[in-house]
Order: structure tokens, then C-alpha cells, then sequence
């Protein structure tokens, strides 16, 4: 009775909105009682507390971040007007900067404005021992529209093409050095964009909002 053509994955999705568009932190906590029902649909290492992989995308949460940036010294603009890189980097120092400086001199060669960067603050003491062995340092680069057409999909392209050239240039100029050092191939971007951002990892739903304390923040709104 087996047919290859009718092969699924055993990953589970679930969608929740609000019919009126409002944007609230009841959708986020709505979205992680989902995720916390699909659990069954992932699957976890031999350390039962390294789930493989959960997340959520949400929109960006323009509240919390306004004042988030603004105790770093970060002015953002209007919502839509910033774009949001949710990026995984090395622990290692010197590698980290080392792609930061990469990452600057891409947004301004694309004649973007970096506005700063946001440290993501996370607990990693609710990962197991093999998602905490592993955890990159993670990190919000925050890029500025530069002169752009009014066109509203114009900063979404863009943040692209920065994305696709970063990620290039990195392969490039460290990619055997992060091979020796034994961080893979970062920066990776879970998401890069003036809409939306994901929150994900080497979780378990259950330890997502726990590890990412932004989830649990009523100023978190989508």
C-alpha cells in the first residue's frame, strides 16, 4: 500500500491571527500553546532535552524593540521602516566581529544605515547539554533604509540582496577559519526582514518561550 509520491514530513504547523489585524501578545501566547501541541510532530537527540528544532515567525515586535534599542543608544524608525536580521554567530570574539564588520560594510555598500546591533536575551540554561554545547551567540542587527522608492516592498528586496551578499562574503573571506574553529558556516540568519522575525533553535516547544525571554514580554505584539 506504500506510495513514495504521497511521502509527507513529520514536522506540524500551526497558524493563528486576529480577523481584525490587532496586533496583541495574546497572538504570540496563542502561537506558542500551538507549537507546545505539536510537540508529537517533532522529534528530540539522544539528549531527550535537545528538541530538533522549534520556532516561531511572528511580526516584528516594534514595541518592545523601540524600547529595547533605546536604553542601547539605537533610534529606530516607524514601524516597516527598519529591517530586523535575526542572526546566529559564533561565540568565538574575534569571528563575531569579524562578520559584524562584514555585515557593515555590506549594509553601506548597498546604501543602507546599520542603526546598531541587539544583543537577544535568552537563558540558555533550559537547552539540553547538546543545544547548549552548540548555542551560537545571537543577535539583532538592526539596518536603517537608506534613499529607496516608496515603493513598500522596496527596504524587503533590499535587506535580501544584503542577506544573499553577506552570507557570500562570509563563505569567502572566513570560511575556513570558522571550519577550523568548529563554528560551521555562520552568520545564519533565521530571518532578515522589515515585517517579520523568527525566534527559533535546538529547542523543545516548551523550551522556546523559556529561552527567549522576548516571547514572554507583553510587549511583544503581532
Amino acid at each position: 500500500l506504500y506510495r513514495g509520491d504521497m511521502e509527507h514530513d513529520s514536522c506540524g504547523v500551526g497558524f493563528v491571527a486576529h480577523v481584525s489585524g490587532k496586533r496583541e501578545h495574546a497572538i504570540i501566547e496563542k502561537a506558542l500553546a500551538i507549537l507546545a501541541n505539536l510537540e508529537h510532530r517533532g522529534a528530540a537527540a539522544s539528549d531527550p532535552l535537545t528538541g530538533d528544532g522549534a520556532g516561531v515567525l511572528l511580526q516584528i515586535p516594534h514595541e518592545l524593540l523601540v524600547e529595547e534599542c533605546a536604553r542601547l543608544g539605537i533610534a529606530l524608525g516607524e514601524q516597516g521602516h527598519y529591517g530586523v536580521a535575526m542572526t546566529f554567530l559564533p561565540q568565538d570574539d574575534a569571528l563575531a566581529e569579524q562578520v559584524r564588520a562584514i555585515t557593515a560594510r555590506v549594509v553601506e555598500s548597498e546604501g543602507q544605515v546599520l542603526l546598531g546591533v541587539r544583543p537577544v536575551p535568552v537563558d540558555p540554561s533550559v537547552l539540553g547539554p547538546s543545544a547548549r554545547a552548540s548555542c551560537p551567540r545571537i543577535e539583532q542587527i538592526l539596518v536603517g533604509p537608506g534613499t529607496l522608492p516608496t515603493d513598500d516592498n522596496a527596504l524587503e528586496r533590499k535587506l535580501y540582496v544584503i542577506r544573499k551578499r553577506i552570507e557570500s562574503e562570509v563563505r569567502s573571506y572566513l570560511g575556513k577559519a570558522l571550519d577550523v574553529t568548529g563554528h560551521g558556516e555562520p552568520p545564519y540568519f533565521a530571518s532578515f526582514s522589515s515585517r517579520t522575525v523568527v525566534y527559533k533553535g535546538l529547542v523543545t516547544p516548551e523550551q522556546l518561550p523559556r529561552f527567549y525571554r522576548d516571547l514572554g514580554d507583553p510587549r511583544s505584539k503581532s
